[in-house]
């Protein structure tokens, strides 16, 4: 379903509100809806019902839900515990499991984990519930974008737009929601506190591990009782390295398996929520050349992906009976596992994660592990740099295709927080906000996201600059030899790689414009960080 812009108006105190501002992907709207009076004249006429025994997400729902009211209409509200009586005249907001939403707030059967229902029951009940407890967090935040003006762009004060309104009523549809891609995680970005973009960070919230794993299960004390489990090179067995690269497991050693299969099995239990446990090798080279991983080889092979995934199989076969369901999961990463292998089938229960920028070709390379593997993921370079990077129409194509190919997961290195980038969140962060938009719709209206998001955070009046900007932004990136080279060059990439004198000229002036018509306050420090930023 296409992004729609709807009835939008945060205009002034004492005005009714109906913000539905965009639909986003793998929303269901249903023919019921409500309207309810939240906030009137400095009262909360609402108040927050939570489970009496809340899990940590539910509570930190409640908690955002609770504080963000209370600041748009500088009123305070009750939270109270499932089962508490009701008052009349007072809505009562259900977030997370109580009674009354598992009964009357039912999910559907086939939802996703990350999706959420937005139910209006009657006119004094309303409910927000998730599949899992921080999927009803993404419920919370989804009420308050879509009926409350709200917006998440940056870390801090100066980031969150929070409108204010004596008065807040709204027209609350039936809506149920669900991500096209499940898994979605984005690293180097904890100050954004990235749940408020619907994307995976903490470890209760990931649902796929797939990253470099031969570290964390073959470590220093292993090598003192077992070296043979450590890659062999110049015929000795090397040593692990502090720096966690460069030294790999043999991979051929059945006892090497067997540790494997026990840590995948702890993994499990200790954290059910995830799918996917990681055999993916160390960062760098340094793999095996004992005559039995040699063996695996195929001579005109460019990598050794039929080695590495004859261990992915067998691991994989070692939990197949006890963790139906759960998966083993490699990176196809670099010089020596991009490859889909020649002459090897993968098992049912693995899955594989294509690092993007180490592919020969994005597309075709996409296309043969699409039927290659039976679970596809992808990960993706987006490093933040001192130069604006948008591409959200080209972004969004590349992810339907991937879409196309079976992709259901996606991880992106960020590191919007990097120092020695010299990354900034006013040049980058609504890049990051879109992104994560798009994870959860790739067909949404893009033009009407970021109409939407332009007059949000910088005020109605410099919206169109703005939209200038960053259309020019857009514009140069499209100029490009390859548009779909997100991150390969990410760490030279500098303004004179993407940018002519022409365009930064353009993107000023834009700024330029939006700073003489801005309003005072936090719109005008926006553009005046952007402003700073751009000139770096």
């Amino acid at each position: 379903m296409n992004l729609r812009p709807m009835i939008c108006g945060m205009g002034t105190p004492l005005v009714a509100l109906l913000i539905g501002f965009y639909a986003q992907g793998g929303d269901t709207f249903g023919a019921s809806r409500q309207s309810y009076l939240l906030l009137e004249n400095g009262r909360a006429r609402c108040r927050i019902v939570q489970p009496k025994a809340p899990k940590k997400e539910e509570a930190e729902a409640a908690k955002l839900l609770n504080d963000m009211l209370a600041e748009i209409g500088d009123v305070t509200l009750d939270v109270v515990t499932d089962g508490a009586e009701s008052v009349p005249g007072v809505i009562d907001i259900h977030v997370g499991q109580t009674d009354w939403a598992k009964r009357d707030g039912a999910l559907p059967a086939t939802l996703d984990a990350d999706g959420f229902v937005v139910r209006p029951i009657d006119e004094g009940t309303l409910v927000l519930l998730g599949g899992r407890s921080v999927s009803t967090y993404y419920a919370v935040t989804e009420f308050l974008e879509r009926y409350a003006g709200m917006l998440w762009v940056w870390p801090g004060e100066l980031g969150t737009v929070v409108p204010k309104a004596s008065r807040l009523e709204v027209t609350v549809r039936d809506q149920i929601s669900e991500p096209a891609f499940g898994a979605r995680r984005f690293s180097g970005m904890g100050g954004a506190k990235m749940r408020n973009y619907r994307v995976h960070l903490t470890q209760r919230e990931v649902r796929s591990e797939f990253h470099h794993n031969v570290w964390r299960v073959l470590k220093d004390s292993t090598w003192k009782k077992h070296p043979e489990y450590f890659s062999k090179l110049n015929g000795k067995r090397w040593k692990p390295t502090p720096n966690k690269s460069n030294w790999q497991a043999c991979t051929s050693n059945p006892e090497v398996v067997d540790l494997f299969i026990a840590a995948a099995k702890t993994q499990f239990r200790k954290r059910p929520w995830v799918v996917s446990f990681s055999v993916s090798q160390n960062d760098g080279g340094g793999f095996c050349t004992c005559d039995n991983c040699l063996a695996l080889d195929i001579p005109e092979a460019t990598g050794i992906s039929d080695r590495y995934f004859t261990f992915l199989n067998a691991v994989a076969d070692g939990v197949a009976t006890t963790h139906p369901g759960k998966r083993i999961c490699c990176l196809a990463y670099g010089t020596a596992t991009r490859e889909v292998p020649r002459r090897l089938k993968l098992r049912p229960n693995t899955m594989i994660y294509a690092v993007v920028p180490t592919l020969t070709d994005a597309h075709e390379d996409i296309r043969k592990w699409s039927k290659a593997a039976p679970n596809l993921g992808v990960y993706f370079w987006l490093h933040g740099k001192a130069v604006p990077k948008f591409y959200p129409h080209r972004f969004a194509t590349y992810l339907q295709f991937l879409l196309e190919n079976n992709v259901r997961g996606v991880y992106a290195e960020v590191y919007q927080e990097k120092p020695d980038r010299m990354s900034s969140f006013a040049l980058d962060g609504p890049r990051v906000w879109m992104m994560g938009k798009l994870l959860w719709n790739p067909t949404a209206d893009i033009d009407a996201l970021m109409t939407h998001f332009c007059s949000r955070f910088y005020g109605q009046a410099a919206a169109k600059p703005m939209r200038r900007y960053y259309q020019q932004c857009e514009l140069a990136w499209e100029r490009r030899e390859n548009p779909y080279d997100f991150g390969r060059d990410h760490r030279n990439f500098e303004l004179g790689n993407l940018y002519s004198t022409e365009d930064v000229d353009i993107m000023e002036a834009c700024i330029n414009d939006a700073l003489e018509v801005a309003s005072p306050g936090p719109e005008h420090q926006r553009l005046e960080k952007l402003q700073k930023a751009l000139a770096k």
